[in-house]
């Protein structure tokens, strides 16, 4: 009967707190009165029944003290429930300390007397101890404040002294001991949220779950200014705290091997706590201390005898490395030259194959956090010439012997070189790093064998090309060259490994050709990383020319053919060549042309299509080479029209068009390109008509890349048609005055222009109609209103366009009213600016797709 009514105050207690603000306010008002009844309950009820249990435990009658226990819980959550009841939802309780402790004075101590409670069953007493500290956080927490501060401060110091009767108890080792330790944590946390005055005492004690709510409490209390602490309060109890922290919470256990093994921790919250908490605090601990922090953790790595205790020392430096460069780089700071000679001293050990940190880089842990204090570290590097550089770029090689620090150990090495690439900028320190780096990032293959396969991730592989690559770029002409083809030399060899020895596997098809291929297009990746790297022109040459004979087997073999992410690195081998090597590339122009237009003949893939685009950008119109000026439209035209050919072909065969998407995006992008950097190009080729039509088409799909790419080129062709209409008025106007071949191309440009715009126009505005009111991705609203704008104005359409408008309007499913007013807007004379007629469309296309109402065009008619 008991555990029944209990249960149904719960209910409405729950019932009341979900309701909204007016009946909530109303209903806690009409129940206060009973609420002196359940605190009275709770408070002769809950010792009476613990009592009851703990009496039947004694006669060994279990389940008899397990029903009473159970109504304790049942109690208590009441309890909860009826404290939560406030008459606003923003407080988390109803009555403040003060306000409980004066008419409930033995509530409080009644709670606390649950922490560390027993029971039959631990589950059952855990239950217990976690409600009552939920219910006590609630009510000492910053939820509610009482009027009179004397008796808030009094209730307030009767939770503390409660709180340090517990040590002794939340210090008993063993899962008990844990467990009263954490509440005792975790109320001295929210009495630091609503007093930072309050002294918790359990920053020593062991265990994750404790120390997690200790170090909320300490950061919480670290918002308080220093002059308004005891003085106990500032450097002194942030000084005590390091040696727990490196003793346990910020090291691995003394008896971890690896993650596959470790059976009473849990990886990701390791370093969830480590990585955010723990940083947190030891960022205030080190502001406190100064110098001491380094002081210590140079201490505990001499004193370390596991690589577990090293570990964490170099963790803790990590954690600080912004706030200690601050010091060091800032001459003024009192601390900035002792910090400079401890951190010099460090380094000097830990790079130092000597030292005492290199007895535990044996471990891959200690590796990665080492390879990760160089990389925090690099612009002390940089700006400190005595800082053992060599040491440290030969520690993050070694770090790469290990899966696990790979990730660190390349960031590492790529910020490293970036900083540092002034001092290394001599061939044989290149020629060393290379040679040493390649045995991880390309391991030469057996002879007459295919390339083994490298485990390290490519975007750590390439973290380290580029290193190497931002090095190179700082040695004399020469040795660039030297240096950036022996970096290539071993991405070549496995390439060409792969090729010679490898197609059989790959013909075979199943997952081990789908890993050599996926293999063959990581060293093509790493080939262009590295050609991205080159800023003078004469390396991205000389690399690509030493590359051509194996991208080529590589783009005539079949089974690469077949594989779209090799023919992707292929592709993106030339894209970075070109832009790096720009007008030098110009004696390679035609053979890539041919080259680039064969494979996509081939292949039919986007990314052949990219390389034009490419092309166009370093190239333009092609100056004063007639032969390469034609070799370059005849490849634009040809690639155009091919791909023109496999769309209507997929479309023959009942493939949407927006499963061709990306096929899509690359035509649209290439004409674009062309339109833009080889306008002259463009507008006379043959293609133009069929390209204008393919654009149509796309902008009227759902999908972000094709049709953003259609209303980049739309818009780009308006403009440009606008430009040239403007020219060959002005050629017309100058009559016998200008040059007649001039007048004869601007008037010839301006006709097929024309004819284009008056062949697409209408189905175009149609297209953009309907787009804008259900098709198109809502983050290109704004392209697309580029593209109306230009479309109305009257040098491109004249009246055509605005009849095109009303008739695109003039559809059953948009709604007629606010048709009417968007034409009315959107050709008002005089015409609204570029930006309001941007705003006018989003609105009206959010009218029409119901997410908005007709009252957003009124405040255009202003």
């Amino acid at each position: 009967m008991s555990e029944c009514a209990l249960s149904m105050l719960t209910a409405l207690a729950e019932e009341v707190n979900n309701m909204d603000r007016g009946r909530r306010t109303e209903l806690v008002s009409a129940t206060s009165s009973q609420w002196g009844d359940i605190a009275g309950l709770a408070r002769g009820f809950i010792p009476e029944q613990m009592a009851a249990g703990a009496a039947s435990v004694a006669q060994r009658q279990h389940e008899e003290a397990s029903g009473y226990y159970g109504l304790v819980h049942g109690a208590l959550l009441c309890l909860q429930g009826w404290l939560r009841m406030s008459a606003d939802a923003s407080s988390s309780c109803r009555m403040s300390p003060g306000q409980l402790a004066a008419s409930h004075p033995a509530l409080l101590s009644c709670l606390f007397s649950l922490l560390g409670a027993t029971a039959t069953e631990r589950v059952t007493a855990e239950r217990i101890e976690c409600l009552a500290c939920e219910i006590l956080c609630d009510v000492l927490g910053p939820g509610a404040y009482g009027d009179d501060p004397q008796q808030e401060r009094t209730a307030v110091d009767a939770a503390m002294a409660a709180l340090l009767s517990l040590r002794d108890v939340a210090l008993t080792p063993g899962p008990a001991g844990a467990g009263v330790a954490r509440c005792v944590a975790s109320v001295a946390s929210a009495l630091a949220q609503r007093d930072v005055n309050a002294v918790c005492g359990s920053g020593s004690a062991a265990g994750r779950a404790v120390c997690e709510s200790t170090v909320e409490y300490f950061v919480c209390t670290n918002t308080l200014p220093l002059e308004q602490r005891h003085p106990q309060m500032g450097a002194p109890l942030f000084a005590s705290l390091l040696a727990p922290l490196l003793g346990w919470h910020a090291c691995y256990s003394s008896t971890f091997v690896n993650w596959n093994e470790e059976l009473d921790d849990d990886e990701e919250a390791f370093y969830r706590f480590r990585d955010q908490s723990l940083t947190d605090l030891l960022e205030t601990v080190f502001l406190m201390t100064g110098p001491a922090y380094l002081q210590q953790l140079q201490e505990r790595i001499a004193a370390a005898t596991a690589w577990q205790q090293a570990e964490g020392a170099l963790f803790c430096l990590a954690a600080v490395a912004d706030m200690l460069r601050g010091q060091v780089f800032s001459p003024s700071h009192p601390h900035a030259q002792q910090n400079s000679h401890l951190l010099l001293a460090l380094f000097e050990d830990l790079c130092s194959p000597a030292g005492r940190s290199a007895a535990f880089l044996s471990s891959p842990f200690t590796c990665a956090t080492a390879a990760a204090v160089v990389g925090a570290y690099a612009p002390w590097f940089e700006c400190t010439p005595a800082g053992p550089l060599e040491g440290a770029l030969r520690l993050l090689l070694h770090a790469l012997c290990f899966p696990h620090s790979w990730h660190a150990a390349a960031r590492a090495f790529k910020v490293l070189c970036m900083r540092c690439a002034a001092r290394l900028c001599s061939a044989p320190v290149v020629q060393s790093l290379a040679a040493v780096a390649a045995a991880a990032v390309a391991p030469a293959p057996a002879a007459g064998q295919v390339a083994s396969y490298v485990s390290m991730p490519l975007e750590d592989r390439q973290a380290i090309v580029e290193g190497l690559a931002r090095v190179i770029t700082l040695l004399n002409p020469q040795d660039v060259v030297d240096s950036a083809l022996s970096i290539q030399q071993p991405h070549l060899a496995r390439t060409q490994s792969i090729i010679s020895h490898g197609s059989s596997t790959a013909a075979q098809g199943g997952a081990a050709a789908k890993q050599l291929l996926q293999h063959l297009a990581d060293e093509l990746q790493l080939m262009a990383v590295l050609i991205k790297g080159m800023e003078a022109v004469h390396p991205a040459m000389k690399l690509l020319e030493a590359a051509w004979p194996v991208l080529s087997a590589v783009a005539d073999a079949p089974v690469c053919r077949q594989d779209r992410s090799v023919l992707e690195a292929v592709c993106e081998v030339y894209k970075r060549a070109l832009q790096a090597a720009r007008g030098s590339a110009k004696p390679l122009l035609t053979t890539l042309l041919t080259a680039v237009g064969e494979l996509f003949t081939a292949t039919q893939q986007a990314a052949c299509l990219d390389v034009l685009s490419t092309i166009a950008e370093v190239f333009g119109e092609v100056k004063n080479a007639p032969e390469l000026a034609a070799a370059h439209q005849q490849a634009f035209e040809g690639a155009v029209a091919a791909a023109g050919a496999v769309l209507m072909q997929r479309s023959a065969a009942s493939q949407s068009l927006p499963a061709s998407g990306d096929l899509l995006r690359s035509l649209l992008a290439v004409a674009d390109a062309h339109l833009v950097f080889a306008r002259e190009l463009f507008i006379s080729s043959s293609v133009l008509p069929q390209i204008c039509q393919w654009a149509v088409a796309a902008a009227a799909l759902r999908e972000k890349e094709p049709a953003n790419a259609a209303f980049s080129f739309l818009s780009h062709f308006l403009a440009a048609s606008s430009k040239v209409f403007n020219s060959a008025g002005e050629s017309a106007a100058a009559g016998g005055a200008a040059d007649p071949e001039q007048q004869a191309a601007a008037a010839a440009a301006a006709a097929t222009l024309q004819q284009c715009i008056a062949a697409q126009g209408e189905q175009l505005m149609q297209t953009l109609v309907v787009a804008a009111c259900d098709t198109a991705p809502r983050q290109l609203l704004r392209a697309l209103a580029s593209v109306l704008y230009q479309l109305l104005q009257e040098r491109l359409t004249g009246e055509l366009g605005r009849q095109w408008l009303l008739a695109a309007l003039q559809t059953q499913e948009l709604p007629g009213s606010d048709c009417k007013a968007f034409a009315k807007l959107a050709l008002r004379q005089p015409p609204l600016s570029r930006g309001r007629f941007d705003a006018l469309l989003i609105d009206f296309a959010a009218i029409s797709r119901g997410e908005g109402t007709s009252d957003a065009l009124l405040a255009y008619e202003l």
